[in-house]
């Protein structure tokens, strides 16, 4: 960790995940895989941003961020994973009939003690979790069994959207070095270590984050433009919070961006992830 950080220092417990950005190449299928398949709501369109949420009227909780034609962009991707929870069964239903109806491959499912849970990846190989419990209680994959997919979907409803409760829980990411990506998060972030080895959790169990060891090349910071997770946005309670956190990261050597209002706060995580911090408007 950089000399003169305060290794106190722990990210407001009333942090919250706001939205995550994935940037793409063909925002005409991606769209529909997830209004029509996943089940997102459109909320707009705007420039080169595509952004949906869940039927609650200021949810943005997924931005889509087009590439623009010809751009070079690097091939690797930095998030492995990320998951969402929703608040039913019913929901998650409806997302695999809808799934199925469009000869969507489904990755895997999990189902024990009332956890039921799935994979799938979307058309450019963006992995997704979408599951009806807890993180905290998710069962040990090995003692679970698989969902019987055409029993669970048979008398979904498809028109049934995402609902209100949905949110992202977690976040993996691959990492070259897991020792630099943890001393990031906990050292730099000051979002606490959880019981388990390698993974950490932001605020009051908001979102859990994973780091996955990359097997397969090295990422460049050089080529920090790539496919995938682009940035994440947390919110912070307030002007406080944004300010305890900006005092933290002064008095390390790690680069980073704050307004003159102390609104937003900018700074990237070794793979090259832009994380943004913000506050309520006053």
């Amino acid at each position: 960790m950089n000399g003169g950080e305060d290794m106190t220092y722990q990210l407001a417990r009333e942090a919250v995940i706001k939205n995550v950005a994935i940037r793409i190449k063909n925002v005409e299928a991606m769209s529909e895989f997830y209004r029509h398949i996943i089940g997102f709501t459109l909320k707009r369109e705007e420039n080169n941003l595509t952004i949906f949420g869940s039927s609650a009227p200021e949810s943005e909780l997924l931005l889509l961020e087009e590439t623009p034609e010809g751009e070079m962009m690097y091939p690797l991707k930095k998030m492995r994973r990320l998951s969402f929870s929703v608040g039913s069964e019913a929901e998650l239903a409806s997302l695999l009939k809808r799934a199925i109806r469009g000869n969507q491959p489904i990755q895997s499912t999990l189902e024990m003690d009332g956890f039921k849970g799935l994979i799938i990846r979307d058309p450019e190989g963006n992995e997704l979790e979408f599951f009806t419990q807890n993180r905290e209680n998710k069962p040990n994959c090995a003692t679970g069994q698989a969902i019987d997919i055409a029993a669970f979907a048979k008398e979904a409803d498809p028109a049934l959207r995402l609902q209100d409760t949905l949110a992202v829980t977690s976040l993996l990411f691959n990492s070259d070095d897991l020792d630099r990506s943890h001393d990031f998060f906990q050292g730099q972030l000051g979002i606490k270590e959880k019981d388990y080895t390698g993974s950490l959790k932001v605020g009051a169990e908001q979102l859990t984050i994973g780091l996955h060891k990359n097997e397969d090349a090295l990422f460049d910071e050089e080529e920090a433009a790539s496919l995938g997770l682009d940035f994440v946005t947390i919110q912070l309670p307030d002007k406080a919070a944004i300010t305890a956190l900006h005092d933290h990261l002064a008095a390390g050597t790690q680069p980073f961006y704050i307004d003159k209002k102390y609104r937003i706060l900018t700074i990237f995580d070794p793979s090259g992830v832009e994380w943004w911090f913000t506050r309520p408007k006053e």
